[in-house]
């Protein structure tokens, strides 16, 4: 079997379980090195370990919302592994988001994880990538995006005006990664 991804360095927010798991695994049987960035150090930590058997892994406890911490992990992988070629931008609030609470606040709060920790990692990773000659950013969006029918209004009664903050967000990370796009394509860093 052709090893696509033979000395290449991925990072996958999200990856201590899921969806974000599955493409760590993925990689590691390419033949990537994966760092795997989560904010649950107990998922992070089993699933580093067990994909270990599969290839090179490193656990980075990863909070993307923290500009710091996203320095942190771009700087683990680079460490470690020796750069960074690929990220794939995974972490979001769904399987935990509340769909009924549209407070002000929870809209920041989806926002901050599900928007604003693309750019952060992205803008972590970016320099790395540039130092390698290029690379690759995978924004994981939601055809959530463009769902316009549970915005319809409830039979009886005006019920107040949702956030709809997950719909907002996919929305956002699509326009975010066409401008990264425009932006970084100089470099061979491509969306």
């Amino acid at each position: 079997m052709t090893m696509r991804l033979e000395e290449k360095v991925a990072i996958v927010t999200g990856a201590g379980r899921g969806i974000g798991r599955a493409y760590a695994e993925r990689f590691l049987r390419e033949g990537a090195s994966v760092v795997l960035a989560d904010l649950d150090a107990t998922t992070g930590t089993d699933s580093a370990t067990a994909l270990q058997e599969i290839g090179p892994t490193e656990f980075v406890h990863t909070d993307i919302t923290d500009p710091d911490s996203v320095e942190a992990c771009a700087r683990a992988a680079v460490d470690r592994f020796g750069g960074v070629d690929i990220l794939v931008n995974n972490a979001a609030l769904y399987g935990d988001w509340d769909m009924g609470d549209n407070t002000y606040e929870y809209l920041r709060t989806v926002f901050d994880v599900n928007l604003h920790g693309v750019w952060l990692m992205s803008r972590a990773v970016a320099p790395h990538m540039v130092e390698r000659g290029g690379g690759r950013i995978v924004n994981q969006s939601s055809g959530a995006a463009y769902n316009f029918r549970g915005a319809l209004a409830p039979p009886t009664g005006f019920g107040g005006l949702g956030s709809f903050s997950y719909q907002q967000t996919k929305a956002g990370v699509i326009s975010l990664t066409k401008f990264m796009a425009g932006q970084l394509g100089r470099w061979n860093i491509t969306e």
